[in-house]
């Protein structure tokens, strides 16, 4: 028997198949107008939700020479459009950092605003309509980075700089908008900075930033009370660079912060006094870099991390991967950035970045609906797998050198309704399971190639499943061979990512009976002219005879393949019913058999 070959595509991949979930879920991007024209583009740098019914993010365009205005928008539970506002200042810079739902149903969005004279930490405060109720700034040299929501007003973190020297800030308002309170680290470094802020259940604030000392980066972690006293300053490092980004609190107080270590991800569980209780750093298998962007708690008191490369992973105690998935584009995930990611009321979460849908376009707005499993409904997205290992962070302690308060100032806004493009870029469309079968009726102990088309990707997962009495000769290049008659089904399924689809075909397997005419015309038109048996599956040796009605023989062959031509001695015999026998030897039902047929066939002239 001649091996056939069995052809099969397959990729090796460092990730996990999921199925995905039916759950209200999307990606999409969102373009205001002027987006990949004449230079612009725009950023998602945040998202959240009151109760999931209605979603809002918040970002900024490039909206032409060295001019940015900032974006607030307004989605569905669907991510379909409800309104979407840009602010912006003539000639100044603006961009919308963060967003946080307020009390009593409104909206706190942290701003940033940057003008030849220098830079503005800023907050505006807006209805869910997006309309302004106050705009105010606190300061020249000041940027922002994360708002947090207190009962009486708000906590914004970010820096100051002074004399190109920029100093960690972090201020207090009423609900107003005005200062209340405002706390400032002089720290040894030229390029500090506060980067996120959580508020304890007693109203306390915890933040965290960086610092820099020559090339050396350090994270660091501050207690102030309510009233706006320090209560400590910390400092994190294992040598090198260490980078916090983000900040969040878990259920029983532990304090979580992410960022990197020399470029991997790094996790670091902290108590209320700033005592570590774990350090931990994710690597990509393959040594790659690695960063984390942002960090939430979730429902069930895990964390939340937004990864390099689009990736969104859910980690438990010790930075343990429960999950994580590549949530931009599979093909070129270099495309995509994560920035925020929040809970959503009820089940799943809310992630807003940046992703590039084609190489000709420029960046877009980024936003990502999930299930509580992190899977964007039938998108295609990769599970992505990290190694995992505990490192030492050094404390030390940071003299608090207190800062005095800055008063808040009214700043003018121009608002404008616009209509943004918004573009679904699941891609669940690329997945369709498929497969050739060389032949679907074969014989026993014969074999079938099945083969897959050039449409299946190449970093899909392939999948078969074979019915019993099936041989596959796995040393390389299998075969797919059958012992017994039958019909067997098989079937094919395709993973990329999270994305799958299914198909499935049968394979017949002849049975014993051949088949034999019951009627041949041999009046030379080259139709039914001549009879013989049809043998479906090959004979080994055969013994073909024919009688008339007086039992004389007319014809005699044992070559499987001669037929009569209704002639005896080169005359043409008479129509008539003639008697066959066959005696042959096959192999039927797996068993090597003599067998015996008998039948007639009119000639008909």
């Amino acid at each position: 028997m001649t091996k056939n070959c069995f052809l099969l595509v397959t990729s090796i991949c460092c990730f996990t198949i999921i199925p995905a979930s039916a759950q209200l879920s999307f990606k999409k991007t969102i373009a205001p107008p002027g987006v990949n024209q004449n230079n612009t583009w725009a950023f998602a740098l945040s998202a959240i939700s009151f109760d999931a019914n209605t979603l809002y993010t918040c970002g900024f365009q490039h909206a032409g020479p060295a001019r940015d205005k900032a974006v607030v928008a307004a989605l569905t539970a669907g991510g379909d459009l409800i309104w979407c506002k840009t602010y912006a200042t003539t000639p100044n810079n603006e961009q919308a950092k963060d967003i946080a739902p307020t009390p009593e149903g409104n909206l706190i969005v942290l701003m940033e605003r940057s003008s030849p004279a220098g830079s503005q930490m800023g907050a505006m405060k807006v209805t869910p309509n997006g309309d302004i109720l106050w705009s105010k700034t606190y300061g020249n040299g000041r940027t922002g980075e994360k708002v947090s929501v207190v009962a009486d007003g708000f906590i914004l973190a970010g820096s100051a700089k002074q004399g190109g020297i920029e100093t960690p800030l972090v201020l207090k308002t009423d609900p107003d908008g005005n200062v209340v309170w405002q706390r400032s680290i002089e720290l040894p470094g030229v390029f500090n900075t506060f980067t996120s802020s959580v508020v304890a259940n007693d109203g306390s604030v915890f933040v965290s930033g960086n610092y820099s000392t020559g090339s050396d980066i350090h994270g660091i972690v501050l207690k102030i009370t309510a009233a706006g006293a320090i209560v400590w300053c910390k400092s994190f490092d294992t040598g090198g660079f260490n980078l916090f980004r983000d900040l969040t609190m878990l259920s029983d107080g532990t304090i979580v912060a992410a960022g990197q270590v020399s470029g991997q991800a790094w996790i670091l569980h902290l108590d209320d006094t700033g005592n570590v209780l774990s350090s931990n750093v994710l690597s990509p298998l393959n040594n790659g870099f690695l960063d984390a962007s942002s960090i939430t708690s979730t429902p069930d008191d895990k964390v939340l991390l937004t990864l390099s490369l689009g990736v969104l992973a859910k980690v438990g105690p010790d930075a343990a991967i429960e999950w994580a998935y590549q949530l931009g584009n599979i093909s070129d995930p270099g495309a995509t950035s994560l920035f925020k990611a929040n809970n959503l009321p009820g089940a799943g979460y809310l992630i807003a970045g940046i992703d590039k849908p084609d190489p000709i376009n420029l960046d877009q707005m980024l936003l990502v609906r999930t299930d509580q499993d992190g899977r964007p409904g039938d998108c295609c997205v990769s599970a992505m797998s990290y190694n995992r290992s505990a490192n030492t962070a050094m404390v030390n302690e940071i003299p608090i050198i207190p800062s005095g308060t800055v008063a808040s100032a009214d700043y003018i806004l121009a608002v404008e309704t616009v209509t943004p493009a918004i573009v679904s870029i699941c891609q669940s469309a690329q997945i369709n399971a498929d497969f050739d079968l060389s032949r679907d009726s074969v014989c026993p102990f014969e074999c079938v190639v099945l083969s897959l088309p050039d449409s299946i990707p190449p970093d899909a997962q392939v999948t078969w499943s074979f019915p019993p009495g099936v041989t596959v000769d796995s040393s390389g290049s299998p075969d797919l061979c059958f012992a017994q008659n039958g019909m067997y089904e098989i079937s094919l399924t395709i993973n990329l990512g999270t994305c799958r689809d299914s198909v499935s075909k049968t394979v017949t397997v002849a049975s014993v009976k051949d088949q034999f005419p019951n009627a041949f015309t041999p009046n030379g038109d080259d139709v039914n002219d001549r009879f013989k048996p049809v043998y479906f599956c090959p004979v080994i040796t055969s013994r073909f005879s024919i009688f008339n009605r007086w039992g004389k023989k007319v014809f005699e062959s044992q070559d499987p393949n001669d037929a009569w031509d209704g002639r005896v001695d080169g005359e043409d015999a008479p129509s008539d019913v003639y008697v066959w026998q066959l005696e042959y030897e096959a192999i039927r039902e797996g068993v090597r058999q003599k067998l015996m047929e008998k039948g007639d066939v009119a000639l008909l002239r």
